[in-house]
């Protein structure tokens, strides 16, 4: 019989997924040159959202069905299964669809000491808006609930980390490998360079300014002398010579943002450099024999089952045991696409010799792998040894 090259939907959506990807590629690579302009920065973060949507509008478009046999799923994506019909998920608190019907004026103090009076929904915890304090007697308002909204998901939250925990100790069974220390990296880099006031500013030095708008209106506001920041408006009424206040420094509050900003980069860079270095010593551990790693994913168990064993000789059934690139005796089963591993569909996978897939593979990786062989690609690679077509 062979692979069903003729009407072949991956051939089409192979193409146009490789075209999506290589521009998604190339609009990253933008977003990650430092020397690149920020306009360009921003147009290539709006291309890349723009590809994603069309990649994920391609795959519903030629979505291809699981086979209902021989499914393989990992004992850690088991282990999640008994976990939630042993334990029903919670309701979701969905913030976006809360109409906030029952909110009630409540007193909030900010990190700053200003005290302002803001509605808070009963319902989701939220804050919907802020109300001007005239007309509210302070004395008799209650607190805003700063707790309200984890009591409200807690119940979720405890959830979730319980389910993934069950996954995290499927997936180290068999492994000893230690976490990434990121808190041990922030004390580390912290105390060699400190982080700028803008991060950890409490705002206790602040002073009425007076801010003019490029619309020309103006205000009296409350800037922290420290850190530059717009700590929150003021009334006039309680400064009757406003006009003669000193103007709000925009140049401060940029100073600072800008050096909060060289921080954070350099935080940035020592984060990926010490990442790296945790990843060359596990490595270097695991040469050693130091350190046991055990690939508990379905990629890395998958192909010792009893269900890929079936699948892979169904297929070489199908391909009448030749490589349907080369005609020679077929070696292995080739995955065209992982979209469904476990459960591929049969345009999924096909019969090759080991050198054929060899071949495959190594063209693929030329561009950096996201680039998948089409089947017509594939039977094209090599003209028949024997003359077939």
């Amino acid at each position: 019989m062979g692979y069903p090259f003729y009407d072949n939907p991956l051939d089409e959506y192979l193409g146009k997924f490789f075209d999506l990807r290589f521009r998604e590629f190339k609009a990253s690579c933008i977003t990650l040159d430092e020397d690149a302009a920020p306009d360009s920065r921003a147009s290539a973060v709006k291309t890349i959202l723009a590809l994603q949507q069309e990649i994920r509008t391609l795959k519903l478009e030629y979505d291809l069905p699981e086979r209902a046999f021989d499914r393989y799923k990992s004992a850690a994506e088991l282990a999640v299964e008994r976990f939630d019909r042993e334990h029903p998920e919670p309701p979701k608190l969905n913030i976006s669809s809360c109409q906030h019907t029952q909110a009630r004026p409540t007193k909030r103090i900010f990190r700053n000491g200003a005290l302002h009076v803001v509605l808070q929904c009963p319902e989701c915890g939220t804050q919907p808006r802020s109300l001007p304090k005239n007309g509210h007697d302070l004395g008799t308002l209650p607190d805003f609930d700063e707790g309200l909204y984890h009591r409200l998901t807690a119940e979720r939250t405890l959830w979730s980390e319980a389910r993934w925990a069950v996954y995290e100790a499927q997936m180290r069974n068999g492994s000893d490998i230690p976490d990434y220390d990121r808190t041990a990296f922030e004390d580390k880099f912290r105390r060699v360079d400190p982080a700028p006031c803008l991060e950890s500013c409490d705002h206790k030095l602040i002073d009425a300014r007076l801010r003019t708008y490029p619309s020309g209106g103006n205000a009296v506001v409350m800037q922290c002398i420290t850190c530059g920041h717009h700590v929150g408006a003021a009334s006039k009424s309680k400064h009757p010579d406003w006009a003669l206040l000193s103007p709000f420094d925009d140049a401060l509050a940029k100073r600072s943002k800008e050096e909060f900003s060289a921080w954070a980069r350099r935080r940035s860079e020592a984060s990926r450099n010490d990442f790296q270095d945790y990843k060359v010593n596990i490595q270097q551990r695991l040469q050693r024999r130091e350190l046991s790693w055990k690939d508990n994913s379905r990629f890395g168990t998958y192909y010792d089952s009893p269900e890929w064993a079936r699948t892979r000789a169904r297929i070489f059934d199908r391909d009448d045991y030749q490589c349907q690139s080369c005609k020679n005796t077929a070696e292995c089963v080739h995955h065209i696409l992982y979209d469904r591993l476990g459960a591929e569909n049969d345009f999924d996978l096909i019969s090759l010799c080991n050198g054929c897939h060899t071949l495959v593979h190594v063209e693929q990786r030329k561009f950096h792998n996201l680039y998948r062989m089409s089947p017509t690609e594939i039977r094209s690679m090599l003209k028949p040894s024997n003359g077939d077509d």
